[in-house]
């Protein structure tokens, strides 16, 4: 039975942290542990070819032109709980249309610093809500999972990106001159971090290599 074959699903309408889900409101979006069909329709969202220019994704992770309208059209709330123990990751949800609107994502960088990531949906760029996506991503790593540091990379000619993390709050750093995508495609970054000295935990989930990455020496280079 195919993901939108289920007729119903458990809704999902929590709107604090709980043990196994991260809650973030901003203006127009609000930001929270994905459900199964959440993640689908998230990662629908990031499959076409102008998303795919700057984020690289190997081919497998691709969800096929013929099946991504209907993941998109997924009511958010719906579809199984799972877990993500690889990464933190935010399902971003447009208040107004109630659709996925995208997502955020906190990983580990080449060098085993916390990254963020994110993406909008082609129906949702081109409003300013990459700024909004990029601070959830900032009050998830800082306030709910007690990251001091946190780094993001952006491609030189990617300037939607740049400026949304500018934005956002992020300044320019050193790092890796090269950047290897999922799909091989080799390219040249330019380095954003935000740190901060106050911290805070939440009851949410808490990736397990994010809190080693936490333990490591710092490093710029």
């Amino acid at each position: 039975m195919g993901l939108l074959g289920m007729r119903r699903g458990r809704r999902v309408n929590a709107e604090k942290c709980v043990k196994n889900r991260h809650f973030v409101a901003t203006e127009r979006l609000f930001f929270r542990t994905p459900t199964e069909w959440e993640m689908a329709a998230a990662q629908a969202a990031a499959s076409d070819l102008a998303a795919q220019r700057w984020i690289g994704w190997s081919a497998e992770a691709i969800v096929p032109k013929t099946d991504r309208a209907r993941f998109l059209a997924v009511v958010p709330g719906t579809g199984p709980d799972c877990e993500w123990p690889d990464s933190a990751c935010l399902v971003a949800i447009h208040r107004k249309a109630n659709r996925c609107a995208g997502m955020v994502t906190i990983t580990r960088d080449p060098g085993g610093w916390p990254e963020l990531g994110g993406w909008l949906a082609p129906a949702f760029r081109g409003r300013g809500l990459g700024v909004e996506l990029f601070r959830a991503g900032l009050v998830l790593g800082h306030d709910h999972l007690g990251l001091s540091r946190i780094r993001a990379a952006a491609e030189m000619t990617n300037m939607g990106s740049r400026r949304a993390l500018y934005t956002a709050g992020f300044s320019t750093v050193d790092g890796p001159v090269t950047y290897a995508l999922q799909n091989g495609r080799i390219m040249t970054p330019c380095w954003y971090e935000h740190a901060v000295t106050d911290t805070q935990s939440c009851s949410g989930p808490r990736p397990v290599t994010l809190e080693t990455a936490t333990r490591r020496p710092y490093s710029r280079a």
